[in-house]
């Protein structure tokens, strides 16, 4: 059984490069089965400072997803601004353009996630490529302060997710204090605080936003051919899945030695089966689907499978020799399940 889901990882169809394609913030789906990561963690319960146009600059080193944004929650006991003078939180590019934002108030509080200190609201999932971004927080006043680590004792300052590598830490820019929502804060602190290790440092408690790895997503079959795809996951044998090429997707790109089939959690997942004295993978290239473009069909190790019992759905994760990230999912029917 096929089910067909489908992005460009290659522009290469109306002679658009990928450098093209990401010349320009676009609007994405969510890999289903992702984990958001948070960018910010807050180091102090309640905040100290009433200062609108505070935040955090960073650069993007490998494309991103953000899917909500956050702010600050002083005491984590909720927002009490009203709704016609709300928090705000914006994410802008490096010339200060709004890429996303949304507004916190009493009546809209969003979401807290207690390990952060940070409330929450989705946004229109959006991608972020390769580049400078600031994420500012407006509109705090003395009964919602944001929190400032640039004090004469020991206050923690941030802590910055990096995400694997995938974002950098640049600086903690600030405006004039009552500043509007949406303006560029454009000044820095100089000198390193108590709480702070070096510059530069990760000074506000303000806005937030959660956010993934680009993924992504391509057509496979699990048993190529077959309408039901039964798996006895006590079996010693194995998987065959196909992985589909496409005028946007030449899977000669595929670096198999990194192929997972599973849940779709990172690092798990049976690997593909390996064969003869030299230990290759046991892949083939064919064109089975007769579309003109050659698939990649790979047999993996059925005993190594991470699925739950009662599993509906599995996922091949893997990456291009370039380090691309892409995913595939198809239905399954398990069998027999093994503890």
């Amino acid at each position: 059984m096929l089910i067909s889901i489908k992005y460009h990882l290659k522009a290469m169809a109306c002679g658009l490069s990928i450098l093209a394609l990401f010349a320009a913030i676009s609007i994405m789906p969510r890999v289903a089965g992702a984990i958001p990561m948070t960018l910010q963690t807050a180091n102090n319960v309640s905040g100290n400072q009433a200062f609108s146009g505070v935040g955090v600059r960073f650069s993007v080193n490998s494309a991103v997803t953000v899917s909500e944004l956050g702010i600050f929650d002083s005491n984590q006991d909720g927002i009490a601004a009203p709704s016609t003078a709300p928090l705000s939180a914006y994410l802008l590019n490096n010339a200060g353009g709004v890429v996303a934002s949304i507004t916190f108030d009493s009546t809209s509080p969003g979401t807290l996630d207690a390990a952060s200190k940070y409330r929450f609201k989705p946004i229109t999932t959006v991608t972020l490529p390769p580049g400078i971004y600031i994420l500012v927080g407006y509109g705090w006043t003395v009964t919602d302060p944001e929190h400032n680590c640039n004090s004469n004792v020991f206050v923690p300052c941030e802590t910055f997710n990096t995400g694997g590598g995938l974002l950098s830490f640049i600086n903690a820019p600030f405006g004039f204090g009552s500043d509007a929502p949406g303006t560029l804060p454009g000044r820095l602190f100089g000198g390193v605080p108590p709480g702070c290790t070096a510059a530069p440092c990760n000074f506000f408690s303000a806005a937030n936003m959660k956010f993934d790895a680009l993924i992504s997503e391509v057509d496979i079959d699990i048993k190529p051919g077959s309408d039901l795809n039964t798996i006895n996951m006590c079996s010693m044998g194995v998987i065959p899945i196909a992985i589909f090429g496409s005028d946007t997707f030449d899977v000669a790109d595929i670096d198999v030695s990194k192929l997972r089939l599973g849940d779709g959690t990172p690092g798990g997942g049976s690997a593909i089966k390996m064969v003869g004295k030299a230990q290759k993978e046991l892949c083939s290239t064919e064109d089975i689907d007769l579309d003109g473009f050659y698939d990649l069909e790979c047999k993996f190790v059925t005993i190594d499978l991470d699925l739950a019992e009662g599993a509906t759905e599995a996922m091949v994760l893997g990456t291009t020799i370039d380090g691309d990230d892409f995913i595939g999912t198809d239905s399954v029917e398990i069998t027999k399940f093994c503890d």
